[in-house]
């Protein structure tokens, strides 16, 4: 009731600016109720955010902007007008990595005000993480990250892009050269889009190369990954459940989306760089030496693909297009390389005679509701005999800390 309710209104823009601060922890304090972000951390070096429930604001929750070894850890963040927290660190042209980190933090009902692109972690820039966050309720991305070598991991998703359809819980795009990214260990559950029409969990847009996913879990999600047209992106050891479709794989360099490729090559032609990055030298040149020969190897195909050992459990798995929701498209299919895939008899497959998965019953503890056998396969399962290996789902999510421990979002 609004007329026994404390009300009040902000006029400060932001509550703790940091500027140039090293060593610093700022733990077990309730932030709320300010115009724009509520602590902004610029150029600083191993300070933290710890414990502290951050709410109640016009903008982000936390930026840390610039700086090395910065984190948050350990917070509730929630009912801010934009995104949660916003990590813009390490230099891409040179590859340095920030090592600034999201961990163990509980983000829901973020983007109060600003309900598009306003993930609960934005990651830019080279070698920052977000690992062990617990993110649920949120209208448009949960992550969203740009760069280089940045580690996404063990985060517990659900009820993302609840506002949105051609959106991802998980998204990045349009850059061949962001490369050395991570994604492992995660566990998208029950997002299905704006009214039930389709979102995507993991989408890798609009040419995005050379993720490693590895050992994820997709369950109950529409569309559950997405490569637009990338290359280079390695898919392995994930489970698939009840998604429609599992993957969707297309060739969209080679037709609609060729003018940005094109444009990539003129830039090249005229400066000798494609999206101001000098591919041809160091530190590029030697840390992803397959970027030196790029424009001589047919770059508006999906080359380099690779999708293995992973699991479908009902679903949708291998439907070409033509079939809606979309699969995987014809002109992507010869550059694909896939095998040791284990689909379950009932999953849709429409190609029954491919080499590229064996239909079997990949045997989980608890076939109808696996994740009450926390996803786990019993011994003898035709996935394991393939490489498959078991994921760690007791270790996904958030964990017990000191820091959180007057702070506690439930019951762990």
């Amino acid at each position: 009731d609004i007329r026994q309710a404390k009300t009040y209104v902000s006029l400060i823009k932001n509550i703790i600016n940091l500027n140039q601060v090293s060593n610093l922890t700022i733990q077990g304090v309730i932030l709320e109720g300010c115009r724009e972000t509520v602590v902004q951390m610029k150029n600083c070096a191993n300070s933290l955010v710890a414990g502290c429930t951050i709410r109640n604001s016009g903008d982000w929750g936390v930026l840390i902007d610039g700086g090395t070894r910065n984190g948050v850890a350990d917070c509730d963040i929630y009912d801010v007008g934009a995104g949660g927290i916003n990590i813009k660190s390490g230099d891409r042209k040179l590859l340095i990595p920030a090592e600034c980190y999201a961990d163990n933090n509980y983000i829901h009902h973020i983007a109060r005000i600003k309900r598009i692109s306003n993930a609960c972690i934005h990651l830019w820039g080279v070698g920052n993480r977000a690992s062990h966050n617990y993110m649920a309720h949120i209208p448009h991305n949960a992550i969203y990250f740009n760069g280089n070598e940045h580690i996404i991991e063990y985060n517990d998703i659900s009820d993302a892009c609840y506002e949105s359809n051609d959106a991802g819980t998980v998204y990045a795009g349009r850059d061949w050269a962001m490369r050395g990214n991570k994604i492992r260990y995660n566990y998208f559950h029950d997002i299905s889009g704006f009214e039930g029409q389709g979102c995507v969990g993991l989408y890798l847009d609009d040419a995005f190369s050379s993720a490693e996913v590895t050992g994820n879990i997709f369950n109950r999600v529409t569309r559950a990954m997405m490569i637009g047209g990338g290359r280079d992106n390695i898919v392995t050891n994930n489970i698939f459940v009840d998604c429609t479709p599992s993957l969707h794989i297309d060739g969209r360099g080679m037709n609609w989306m060729a003018y940005h490729i094109d444009d990539w090559i003129k830039e090249f032609k005229e400066k000798g760089t494609i999206l101001g990055l000098d591919y041809n030298h160091p530190p590029y040149s030697t840390k992803y030496p397959v970027l030196l020969n790029i424009l001589n190897d047919e770059p508006y195909s999906p080359k380099g693909n690779i999708i293995s050992r992973n699991i479908c459990l009902r679903g949708d798995w291998d439907k070409p297009a033509g079939f809606w929701p979309l699969s995987i498209e014809d002109i992507a299919r010869p550059y694909l390389k896939m095998e040791d895939n284990v689909v379950s008899p009932e999953t849709m497959v429409l190609d029954n005679t491919s080499k590229s998965f064996v239909i079997a019953d990949p045997m989980f503890i608890d076939p109808k509701v696996p994740e009450k056998g926390k996803f786990q396969l019993a011994p003898g399962s035709p996935a394991l005999e393939h490489g498959f290996k078991q994921i760690p789902f007791d270790k996904i999510g958030l964990y017990k800390s000191e820091l959180r421990a007057q702070i506690q979002p439930f019951n762990l």
